[in-house]
């Protein structure tokens, strides 16, 4: 450790030894910021204020304690006389007793009450005093107290006062050797005191207790150890004896090293919570090394025990921390915290006091270590909450709640203290940005010169935006599907969710081991059961509450038990940890969904089985660390249903599985690969860390905590699909039903219908190779089955829906410059499924009679009303036809297609498929406006109503919606309607045409139509390109208006935030594009038009190593319009920009206001094609 000490200390010093590097405009504008801060000069005021108040910790308070006027003493010397603060330093030192010990606090004597063992002194008789022996850093307070005194007064002789006949200088010394000689521990060679929470002095064992006594529990904590360490470093700064300066510097770093051993858990990169000298005072069962002490870890960074790295990382988890239990700042004294119960004192409940509650003297000191360390820009985000709840409640509190309400003292001088210092902190910061040439210095811990000016490049985040994901979003269908709260790592096999019918419904029936594929299957019911009687346990369900959900980590408890689950995922396995409350038999409960499987245990307690679903198998191999008592089937014929008893007491249980579509071998090995330990918070902070990687891609400022919350939520769900199957070398696939070798990941699980127009150009510019090997594994599909499937799952081909989307994303990647795969391979499958293979909606396989008369006539025929269905192969209980939406989505489908053919110098196909590409225009009525349905014999059908024409003749949405449905030749549709003027009222008309019917009848015919403005449909994808139409008609600022509008209506951070199926990131990735205020309109055209941003600024981190930023001045509610626009600085007069401009690193720069500039991009146009 002694070597990572110097380490810090050399690197740290070599900042302030190097030329200072050029200052980015990053740095000025925060410096300034800062600089500007009103909030900081209002904080600071009312610290200088409430430190006017006296010496003592806050109103209501008699005693002067040393540790809290350590955080305060420089805030007291701004406004208080000197004579004062040396007072009450000196008062410390007339009761140190003769062992060097000092007290934790005096108080008047005609004040001093009962409660406390009071020392008195013949050299002090004024006060009474008092020693708190639960506690060990009264000793390093008062040397650090008088460290500041001395820095800040210059007063060096202070040093020299004489205390009955000893220096402070020589006390203080003493003070250090009262620790080294009772406080020590010679096993580790490290400072103890008893057991409390983090820095707290709260033991488990007393209702309230100060003193040690035989039931206290002593051992080893990193606080104490690193305070010992700080006031070293202040001592040494004040001793100029080389004798014993060497002394206690080898002190020091003896110390440093052995934290570093004893403490420092290097795996999970956090502290150890204690080392247990007597043994612990908590159960035998409860894992107290998964508990994170923010305190004790800031203390740990300012007495030099962390790299830089290190405090980079440990800023991480504790914002981690902070979003997962909702904690109002990094005040959060721990987390997770102590069960209920687990101290007497009844206010160390949850989150409660020092269990977790939020204390901002020790969320200000790490605020500190983050300036220090040079994570300015972290730092100052992060110290907002507490510059704001002190202005919001008129005063400085001692800790706060979750819900950010205050409690204890409201003058507590304590959070004075460390917010006044943070400040200053941050002002001499931004001041050395601004005017270089200063030669201040931020405060050291005790060497001279020892903390650089801090204007290195600000790099990195603060907080993770996973704080903004609420899976709950969307959890109740508004008409069709709720949108499940899925628990997984982006684009994995291990899929979980809590079953229930919603999230309005209050009972949870099983857990899933895994979604096979996306709204359809699942695999293996899995349920902790507690009590109830031999029948009953079979069907228990439970009613849940205090339910966390998160992308990488869920939790709930049971009201009718008190039991607790908790889950995390792994790619291909899981991890389920249970806490039962009662002491009541308890069992596992596991079952089959699908009817057809088989559980089984071995005499290990080894579980696995399978499951049949469409025609393939998913295995699963899991085990607890519960011994199994008894086994119980509720068919042993079958086998499906299995119930595991575990006895009555183990208090937590887990269980961790492995999943396959190989075998229950390879299952076995994915479990143990990704999850060889019982380390539940590993798997966990894995999860953690993936999320927030691929969280942290996009960045936002502006907007609301609101759209923030539907964006970054939004931004999850679009990693749930495709799902990579490889298992580490193999994958099984139902193209041909057998094991493939392969090194390269193969995906499933895509509804291609849904995700072309969204998912995938947003992963386009986020993931491109991902995007690349999801087409390659479309080929292998190809390759393996005979077609290029529609939507691709694991059980094979789902012919659902229309269309040939494929055509669009293979094209739309390769023109976006996506080519490491086989694009004549690829058209080959396109063309076979253009020419060769069914167009029916629902059908896969070879051509038909209705596909001979598409590909002779040029559009999929409709029946009349009445008309009886001739065609077997067409589903005439629901589907139907859908001949228009057939023609429209081939058509477009065909002009991709022939894009391809020109790449590949295919001149008579190119040409075929062009041709084929305006099928479209065959069933526009000009006369009408309208797309229109044709029989065989070419005749326009009749009755007809565009509005209420079902799945006979479109998918999903009526004439209204198709009658758009023509990305790829937006001019020829346009002309189709009499030019662009009249295809511009009728796009208004979209927004405004009644129903015709109560909405009741309308959604009978239509239920997929959700999200009505006028006959517009925000709830289903058909239409999610339309409201950008304006910006080809010479009105973008109508599709700025019409975008704000229905991104504020119908997204929403609520259950009921999404309008209609969400499909798997289909809708959801239409949410991140337009709240970052563009979309693509035609997949295949490498181009995005402008809609009007959400955010005052987007910066998007390219996989290329380039930044791709969206600046919108003087974005607000109001101000949705665009006045002017620049790329790179030179004007854009276009509402559209190329996917080039994106990835080669480029800023756009809008200027926004509250009325339209009509004349913006109002010139009509068409992006060209490549």
């Amino acid at each position: 450790m002694k070597k990572a000490v110097i380490y810090t200390l050399i690197s740290m010093l070599c900042y302030s030894c190097s030329n200072q590097p050029q200052l980015k405009d990053k740095e000025i504008e925060l410096a300034e910021r800062i600089l500007q801060d009103t909030l900081m000069m209002e904080v600071e005021k009312m610290a200088l204020a409430v430190v006017q108040g006296g010496f003592n910790a806050g109103d209501g308070y008699g005693e002067v304690w040393i540790r809290d006027y350590n955080t305060f003493i420089e805030l007291a010397m701004e406004v208080m006389p000197d004579r004062e603060i040396q007072e009450n330093l000196l008062t410390f030192f007339h009761f140190q007793g003769e062992t060097g010990d000092i007290v934790d606090g005096f108080i008047p004597v005609e004040k001093a009450a009962t409660g406390y063992n009071y020392r008195y002194s013949h050299s002090e008789p004024r006060y009474a005093a008092h020693k708190n022996t639960v506690e060990t850093d009264q000793e390093s307070s008062l040397i650090q107290a008088v460290w500041r005194y001395i820095s800040k007064s210059g007063n060096r002789e202070f040093l020299n006062r004489e205390i009955e006949g000893k220096t402070v200088l020589e006390r203080m010394e003493m003070a250090l050797h009262f620790l080294l000689n009772e406080r020590y521990d010679q096993q580790y060679g490290l400072l103890w005191g008893a057991t409390t929470a983090d820095w707290g002095d709260v033991q488990p064992e007393h209702p309230w207790g100060v003193e040690l006594d035989e039931n206290s529990h002593l051992c080893i904590d990193i606080y104490d150890n690193a305070f010992f360490i700080i006031a070293i470093n202040c001592y040494l700064d004040l001793q100029d004896n080389h004798q014993k300066q060497a002394f206690w510097r080898e002190v020091r770093d003896q110390f440093s090293e052995r934290v570093r051993n004893y403490l420092w858990d290097e795996e999970r990169e956090k502290f150890i919570p204690h080392l247990y000298l007597n043994g612990s005072p908590f159960p035998e069962t409860f894992n107290e090394e998964e508990i994170y002490y923010h305190g004790g870890t800031a203390m740990a960074i300012e007495a030099g025990l962390l790299t830089r790295e290190e405090v980079e990382v440990s800023n991480k988890a504790m914002m981690r921390n902070v979003d997962e239990s909702g904690a109002p700042s990094i005040g959060l004294t721990l987390y997770p915290t102590y069960p209920e119960g687990f101290f007497q004192n009844k206010g160390m409940y949850p989150y409660g006091y020092q269990n977790g509650g939020d204390w901002t003297w020790f969320g200000g000191r790490m605020i500190r270590q983050l300036i220090r360390y040079g994570f300015v820009e972290e730092a100052y985000e992060e110290i907002q909450p507490m510059l704001e709840r002190v202005v919001r409640n008129n005063g400085f509190y001692e800790w706060y709640a979750l819900d950010g309400t205050p409690s204890g003292s409201g003058s507590f001088r304590g959070e004075a203290g460390v917010l006044f210092k943070a400040i200053e902190d941050f002002r001499s910061w931004a001041e050395g940005v601004v005017k270089p040439d200063r030669k201040e210095q931020l405060p050291s811990t005790g060497k001279r010169g020892l903390i650089p000016k801090l204007a290195d490049r600000l790099k990195g985040r603060s907080r993770s935006n996973l704080r903004y994901v609420d899976p709950a979003i969307g959890g109740v269908g508004i008409i069709l599907e709720p949108t499940r709260p899925v628990v997984h790592l982006p684009n994995s096999m291990v899929r979980v969710f809590p079953q229930r019918r919603d999230q309005l419904d209050d009972q949870i029936h099983n857990f899933p081991l895994s979604l096979v594929s996306h709204r359809r299957q699942l695999a293996f019911a899995f349920m902790p059961v507690s009590g109830g009687t031999s029948p009953e346990r079979w069907s228990l369900r439970y009613t849940w509450f205090d339910e966390k959900l998160t992308p990488y980590y869920y939790s709930t408890s049971f009201e009718e038990t008190g039991d607790r689950v908790e889950f995390a995922p792994q790619s291909r396995s899981g991890y389920f940890r249970i806490h039962f409350k009662e002491e009541v038999d308890h069992y596992l409960r596991f079952g089959i969904f699908n009817g057809k499987g088989e559980i089984s245990v071995d005499n290990a307690g080894a579980f696995s089985g399978f499951e049949e679903i469409e025609g393939i198998r998913i295995f699963f191999y899991g085990v607890t660390d519960a011994a199994i008592v008894t086994r119980e089937y509720l068919n042993s014929a079958d086998k499906m249903w299995l119930l595991a008893g575990i006895g009555r007491e183990s208090k937590q249980v887990a269980f961790k599985y492995g999943i396959s579509f190989i075998s229950i071998d390879q299952a076995k090995s994915n479990l143990l690969r990704e999850i060889p330990d019982w380390d539940f918070g590993k798997v966990k902070e894995n999860a953690y860390a993936v999320w927030d990687r691929r969280l942290s891609q996009i960045k936002v400022k502006g907007g609301t905590e609101a759209q923030k919350r539907v964006f970054y939520t939004a931004l999850y769900r679009s990693y749930e699909r495709m799902v990579d199957i490889n298992e580490y070398g193999h994958y099984y696939s139902a193209y041909d039903n057998k094991v493939h070798p392969s090194d390269t990941p193969f995906y499933v699980d895509n509804w291609i219908w849904d995700t072309y127009i969204a998912l995938e150009p947003l992963h386009m510019i986020l993931n491109p190779e991902r995007e690349v090997d999801q087409i390659n594994s479309y080929i292998e599909m190809y390759r393996q089955g005979g077609y290029i499937p529609s939507f691709a799952l694991v059980t094979g081909d789902w012919p659902a829906m229309t269309g040939n989307f494929a055509a669009a994303w293979i094209a739309d990647a390769w023109f976006k410059g996506l080519r490491n795969f086989d694009l004549k391979t690829a058209y080959e499958g396109l063309r076979k499924n253009s020419l060769d293979a069914t167009l029916i909606p629902w059908r896969n396989g070879p051509k038909t009679i209705l596909d001979d008369f598409y590909n002779e006539n040029g559009y999929m025929p409709g029946l009349a009303p009445g008309e009886k269905e001739s065609v077997a192969a067409v589903d005439t209980v629901w589907e139907k036809r859908q001949s228009v939406s057939v023609t429209t989505a081939n058509s477009y489908s065909d002009w991709c297609i022939a894009q391809l053919a020109s790449e590949l110098n295919l001149t008579e196909e190119a040409a075929l498929f062009t041709e084929r590409s305006a099928n479209y225009k065959n069933l526009f009525r000009t006369d009408k406006g309208f797309m229109w349905p044709k029989d065989s014999r070419g005749e326009w059908i009749e009755p007809y109503d565009p509005r209420f024409a079902g799945r006979e003749y479109f998918t999903e949405n009526n004439a209204y919606i198709y009658n758009w449905d023509v990305k790829h030749d937006l001019e020829g549709l346009f002309g189709l309607m009499g030019g662009p003027k009249a295809a511009e009222e009728k796009l208004d008309q979209l927004f405004r045409e009644d129903l015709g019917l109560p909405k009741f009848r309308f959604w009978y015919t239509q239920p997929d139509a959700s999200g009505l403005v006028g006959q517009f449909v925000m709830g289903n994808e058909p239409g999610l390109h339309i409201p950008y139409l304006y910006n080809y008609l010479g009105a973008p600022w109508k599709s700025q208006k019409r975008i704000r509008m229905l991104m504020e209506s119908f997204f929403m951070d609520n259950i009921f935030g999404i309008p209609g199926d969400e499909d798997g990131g289909a809708m959801s990735a239409y949410v991140v594009l337009s709240m970052m205020g563009f979309f693509q309109v035609t997949p295949g055209i490498p181009v995005y038009t402008l809609g009007s941003p959400v955010f005052s600024e987007i910066s998007i981190d390219l996989p290329n190593g380039k930044l791709f930023k969206v600046i919108a001045r003087n974005n607000s509610d109001k101000n949705i319009y665009i006045q002017r626009a620049s790329m790179n600085g030179k004007p854009l007069n276009t509402p559209w920009f190329t996917h080039d401009q994106i990835v080669d690193g480029s800023t756009l720069v809008l200027e926004m206001g509250e009325l339209p500039n009509k004349e913006w991009g109002a010139q009509k146009g068409y992006p060209i094609a490549k």
